[in-house]
């Protein structure tokens, strides 16, 4: 699902009633490092330069974040790592009895 999905309409309520939600919090820093120059990302084809992607990551982490912040679980993938954050979210599904 795109990052923008949760933020429009009731899809956020919806997501929350029929499954289980995690944001994977980090930085508009390191989420605009990990996406510059990516080319199956074409939105941020555009910025030129890795402070240009920041400020739009910047803009959009702050009007979604209320939205994302709502889900069942917050996981800071910044910190933890991917290999840390999908072993965080399984514990979490384990423990709720969610499988």
């Amino acid at each position: 699902m795109g990052g923008g999905a949760p933020c429009f309409f009731d899809n956020m309520d919806y997501i929350l009633a029929h499954s289980y939600s995690v944001y994977l919090r980090a930085s508009p820093q390191w989420l605009a490092h990990r996406i510059y120059g990516n080319p199956k990302r074409p939105i941020v084809r555009k910025y030129k330069s890795l402070d240009m992607l920041t400020s739009f990551v910047e803009e959009h982490l702050a009007e979604r974040e209320p939205h994302y912040r709502r889900a069942h679980a917050i996981v800071d993938v910044e910190r933890q790592g991917r290999a840390g954050a999908a072993c965080d979210i399984i514990d979490r599904i384990e423990c709720e009895n969610l499988l």
